[in-house]
């Protein structure tokens, strides 16, 4: 399931960021090994823009799907992850950023304790639906079943409007 210290997903297409893995070397390899071009997966733990940053900048243009878990608990956001279905993402314009505590700078550590998204660090999982509004949509301490999510989003006022 990893590979280079990155999750694994290769039926993927760019919908997905994910943070390196704990204990990981950095590589500067991708998550694949393929050119940049076709790059499934990208790490955002050397990267200078802040959680918060990327945040704003799918705001108005993309869902996102935040999956939050401990490094002894990665089990629960590869489940998570497993689940999903590119072509289902990709139709409800979702994308899906999941971090690993080890990975998580204290600037995002504190932006994700804050009131709106509450983070508890002792928890093994967390995960948020943030809307197109950025708001807030649902708050799940374990892995949501795929149905359940599709089925959450497909009852939002933009995502209803979309769909006519």
């Amino acid at each position: 399931m990893l590979y280079d210290g990155f999750v694994n997903l290769q039926h993927f297409t760019g919908l997905i960021l994910c943070l390196q893995l704990a204990g990981a070397p950095a590589t500067g390899q991708t998550a694949l090994n393929l050119p940049k071009s076709k790059q499934l997966m990208e790490s955002t733990a050397n990267q200078k823009t802040s959680l918060k940053a990327i945040l704003a900048e799918k705001k108005d243009k993309r869902r996102v799907l935040l999956i939050y878990g401990r490094d002894d608990a990665q089990r629960f956001t590869i489940a998570q992850q497993e689940g999903l279905n590119a072509d289902e993402l990709a139709e409800r314009d979702l994308d899906v950023i999941v971090l690993i505590a080890s990975t998580l700078n204290e600037p995002d550590r504190q932006f994700l304790m804050q009131d709106e998204f509450k983070l508890v660090p002792a928890e093994d999982f967390q995960g948020w639906l943030i809307g197109k509004d950025g708001g807030i949509k649902h708050r799940f301490q374990k892995p949501i079943d795929s149905k359940e999510l599709y089925g959450l989003i497909d009852q939002m006022p933009m995502r209803k409007a979309e769909k006519n």
